[in-house]
């Protein structure tokens, strides 16, 4: 019988274009042999949903895609509780179109300097006319993006953290719903 799921692994750019391909079969058949129970993948663009995390199951998941594919790309783990957390404390919750909001995931946590940088560059973007919204709330960075993530500048800026990870809002809350759910 198929239990609850208690994490989410989330890769860094995978299957989003031609380069750092990863097929999601083999990346449950690395979290299986980690001990990871009760794996599954969510679209292909590197969302594992698993039970029996431990401590350095990012950094294992992460040794483990190198040596097996030669594909490195940081890897953000997040307990149940910390994902409903980051769905919870969603600061633009009246945004219309799921599709153009975003959470940025980041292993580890930013500096306050990091931090800043990321406010400036709001304010610039804003005095330069985008309609792009950031908030930071509890480390987690939310970006609204009224004009489309294709064409923000400040969407380009976070994307280039090597550390971070970004997923729209709809996927967000999907794999929220998915990982508790045993119906998969």
């Amino acid at each position: 019988m198929v239990g609850v799921r208690s994490h989410v692994a989330l890769l860094r750019g995978v299957n989003v274009g031609p380069r750092n391909q990863l097929d999601m079969g083999l990346l449950r058949e690395l979290a299986t042999e980690l001990g990871l129970r009760d794996v599954v993948t969510y679209l292909r663009s590197g969302n594992l949903l698993f039970a029996g995390g431990r401590p350095d199951s990012a950094g294992a998941l992460e040794a483990a895609i190198e040596a097996r594919t030669g594909l490195r790309t940081a890897v953000v783990v997040l307990t149940a509780a910390q994902l409903a957390g980051i769905v919870r404390r969603n600061p633009f919750p009246g945004a219309p179109d799921p599709k153009r909001m975003h959470v940025v995931f980041r292993a580890g946590s930013r500096s306050t300097a990091e931090t800043a940088a990321i406010d400036a560059a709001a304010q610039r973007q804003a005095a330069a006319g985008s309609g792009d919204r950031v908030r930071i709330v509890s480390g987690t960075v939310y970006l609204h993006t009224p004009d489309g993530f294709g064409r923000s500048r400040l969407a380009g800026y976070l994307a280039r953290d090597p550390a971070a990870t970004i997923r729209n809002w709809n996927t967000v809350t999907k794999l929220n719903e998915l990982v508790a759910s045993t119906a998969i």
